[in-house]
């Protein structure tokens, strides 16, 4: 248990806290086949206490560097996304709830939240599902350009496709209109 990405929560009191982390490179490369490998992100982690279950709020924003999806060429995507999540306990020796989407289950015998793969979950979620270069970016141009070209070269495929394979003309003739 990574004890940077965690949160020791037997000795805090019923109430509110807040926590900051910051993923980079380094912490990406912990999880192999990441998405995100060129990464700057924030995640806020608004951490409320009660006597039978935790609430977390996690604020994410920052940057990674991807492949544009038009181009090919690097691009810099910006991150923001907010989730929140809700820690429920059960008694140690009875066997686990199954999680659902926004309930997370430990054994009452617990005294640390690792967040490590909830970082890595939200920030993944994060991702805009668009990664391209923006108007009035460096590369824009560029992106466009590449952009227009395969475009016409789609045209030009089409044009030559108009021209009717010889086997195929007789069925012209079954046309009605």
């Amino acid at each position: 248990m990574s004890g940077e990405f965690s949160i020791k929560y037997s000795g805090l009191k019923d109430g509110e806290y807040h926590f900051d982390y910051h993923l980079n490179n380094t912490f990406f490369a912990d999880f192999s086949q990441s998405p995100i490998q060129k990464a700057d992100i924030k995640i806020g982690v608004d951490f409320e206490k009660k006597s039978s279950h935790f609430q977390l709020n996690f604020s994410v924003s920052g940057s990674l560097k991807t492949e544009c999806d038009r181009c090919l060429e690097e691009v810099e995507a910006k991150l923001d996304g907010n989730f929140t999540l809700y820690v429920k306990f059960y008694p140690h020796d009875l066997d686990k709830p199954e999680d659902r989407i926004d309930v997370m289950y430990l054994p009452d015998s617990e005294i640390r939240l690792d967040l490590k793969q909830l970082l890595y979950e939200y920030a993944n979620l994060s991702v805009p599902l668009k990664k391209i270069h923006l108007e009035g970016e460096a590369g824009f141009e560029k992106c466009m350009e590449t952009f227009n070209l395969g475009n016409k070269e789609v045209a030009n495929e089409t044009d030559e496709s108009k021209e009717i394979d010889p086997r195929w003309a007789a069925l012209n003739k079954l046309k009605t209109d």
